[in-house]
């Protein structure tokens, strides 16, 4: 269980669906239900890291292969961007003003729900431009614009 969510309170269970380590930081990532619809939550160095909450997570196959869901910066820490990738997506990129970094997918199956997650962190020193799907040859399947830092 996360220490810290930093979001609405869960309705049902809190599933775990990633972890590692990234930058030299470790970090958790977690999915869970809420009065605010689907939410995610990233644990980054033991502290709370951020997360997002609204509609349903991969519900909409109209939304395309790969959609941000959240961005954040914190005090010490790499900057950090994650959303949602299509079961077609084999890799996600997050480019930067200084090259692409390399994002980690994680299956929502474990959550009873279709689709991936991705979390990247980011030398907080880059601005990131855009995450991109690619399939399992290296093709790229969509881009999704990341609006912040």
């Amino acid at each position: 269980m996360p220490t810290n969510i930093g979001g609405p309170e869960p309705i049902g269970p809190v599933t775990e669906i990633g972890r590692g380590e990234s930058l030299g930081f470790p970090w958790r990532f977690w999915v869970y239900d809420s009065t605010l619809g689907m939410c995610t939550a990233l644990e980054l160095d033991g502290r709370g890291g951020g997360g997002s909450c609204g509609g349903t997570l991969g519900a909409d196959p109209a939304a395309g292969p790969i959609g941000v869901m959240s961005v954040g910066t914190g005090t010490g820490t790499p900057s950090s961007v994650g959303g949602f990738a299509s079961d077609e997506v084999a890799a996600v990129w997050i480019e930067t003003n200084a090259g692409r970094v390399q994002a980690t997918l994680m299956s929502l199956r474990p959550a009873g729900l279709n689709g991936q997650m991705f979390i990247a962190l980011v030398p907080g020193d880059r601005r990131m431009d855009a995450a991109v799907a690619v399939d399992a040859d290296g093709g790229e399947l969509g881009r999704s614009d990341i609006l912040g830092p």
